[in-house]
């Protein structure tokens, strides 16, 4: 788990496993608006097909994770929480006297 103040470089593994591409839940927060979580997935490296002229890499790649990308920036607007209603002013019963 990482935590950072925006703008922040969060460096995060892009793999989970051998030929397992990393998922995150990233969560957005800050007083007075409403919080945000966004996915983070992974997806296929193209580059991990150059491999075709360097054997090795298929194996070195998928055990490093180098076959996987992240997204390089993420951009989140988050809503502003509207402020309550304001509260009524009790008003006085009025007061009756008798005799009047």
């Amino acid at each position: 788990m990482a935590r950072g103040q925006t703008p922040a470089t969060i460096i995060l593994p892009s793999g989970a496993g051998y030929f397992t591409g990393a998922e995150y839940t990233v969560n957005f927060s800050k007083a007075g608006y409403q919080s945000q979580d966004y996915l983070l997935p992974s997806f296929f490296n193209g580059w991990y097909l150059g491999n075709l002229f360097n054997f090795i890499g298929f194996f070195i790649d998928p055990a490093t994770g180098a076959m996987w990308r992240l997204d390089n920036e993420l951009i989140v607007s988050l809503p502003e929480i509207p402020p309550p209603p304001p509260m009524p002013i009790p008003r006085k019963a009025p007061v009756i006297k008798p005799g009047l």
